[in-house]
């Protein structure tokens, strides 16, 4: 296991899409860009794979949802927004009221060209929360839409394996979206630190993702972007830290029966029936997808490499087609269950044991 390469980078999904070539699998960078395809790189020959919808969470340069309206006044001074805000809001309440709770810090946990992430402080009990901040005018109609979607479908869900969302406003032009902080950052960031997850915490970490998912599915929520990067670590200890799911701007909800239409997600952890030319014409089963997912993590836990790597975005739709990949021998045998080509053959997630865990 140890002498397996690093998991790739998966930050440029959408460029992976438009041709470009996968990242360096040697490498893991989240803000590193992908090498570009060589003058003596073989000529596409492959179908390409369908379109991929970015999320909301990622069109705003962070991974966060949002939520029901409210209209404040939103001040310019950066370090007493919040305060600032809720003052001059007096006829607000509900939410507003939750907000007053809390003073933004300076210390930003994340930016894009369109959202800062930055740690807030409750003024009466001193709890941290992280409090997404969107600018409004670098949303268009359809971005916006993504993210009235992700909240809806994310305050339904009230689990330790779902990163909260406290509360949300929607102001004349930013949206403020309050969350659960999670100190130990992403999945992604952790196995970057780590040169091997020993078995044991990976089959934790993976059992924490897996009941986090058989809940969103009993509620007929489906994530449908799965990834390293939007699972977020409770905390840094080992002993005490928890995958808490994270994003949810393209998930669907709907009743099991009804198929999703919509192919979404990222290409290195996509399920062959999204990247095949004519497999999902009346649609697929996104829990099923959600599944696929879960194993391509699960393989990056255990072995510290992503199962399905190439050069460029068609070799790579070959290797998941044909599911070729290597298994590590020492990886329990179990595993493999949630990769199975056919989503008819994938295990469900009623329940964390039943996940392919060893």
């Amino acid at each position: 296991m140890g002498g397996q390469q690093s998991v790739p980078v998966i930050t440029v999904q959408e460029d992976l899409l438009a041709g470009e070539a996968a990242p360096d699998s040697s490498k893991l960078d989240r803000d590193g860009a992908p090498p570009q395809p060589s003058a003596a790189q073989p000529a596409v020959t492959a179908a390409p794979p369908p379109p991929v919808e970015a999320s909301a969470g990622a069109a705003a340069g962070t991974s966060a949802p949002v939520a029901p309206e409210v209209h404040p006044a939103v001040p310019q001074t950066a370090s007493q927004e919040v305060a600032a805000l809720v003052a001059s809001s007096d006829s607000q309440d509900g939410m507003m009221k939750e907000l007053r709770e809390y003073r933004l810090t300076k210390q930003v946990l994340g930016e894009g060209a369109f959202a800062k992430v930055r740690l807030a402080t409750s003024v009466s009990t001193g709890h941290q929360v992280a409090v997404k901040i969107i600018k409004r005018k670098k949303l268009d109609a359809r971005a916006e839409t993504l993210l009235q979607r992700e909240v809806k479908h994310h305050e339904k869900l009230r689990h330790e394996n779902i990163v909260r969302l406290h509360t949300w406003i929607k102001g004349p032009t930013k949206y403020y979206l309050v969350m659960e902080y999670c100190s130990g950052g992403d999945l992604l960031q952790f196995v970057n630190r780590q040169a091997a997850l020993p078995d044991d915490l990976a089959r934790r970490l993976f059992l924490d993702l897996m009941s986090g998912i058989a809940f969103c599915h009993a509620l007929g929520v489906y994530h449908r972007d799965l990834k390293l990067e939007n699972l977020m670590l409770s905390c840094a200890e080992l002993d005490k830290m928890k995958v808490k799911i994270a994003d949810f701007g393209l998930s669907d909800l709907k009743d099991p029966y009804t198929p999703s239409l919509t192919l979404c997600g990222s290409p290195l952890y996509a399920a062959p029936e999204l990247m095949t030319e004519g497999a999902a014409v009346e649609g697929y089963k996104a829990e099923k997808s959600d599944i696929w997912s879960c194993g391509v993590i699960l393989y990056a836990l255990l072995a510290s490499a992503l199962p399905f790597d190439a050069d460029d975005i068609n070799a790579l739709v070959r290797l998941i087609q044909a599911r070729a990949t290597a298994f590590p021998q020492d990886l329990p045998h179990r595993a493999p269950t949630a990769l199975r080509a056919d989503p008819r053959h994938r295990c469900a997630a009623r329940h964390p044991e039943h996940a392919g865990a060893a």
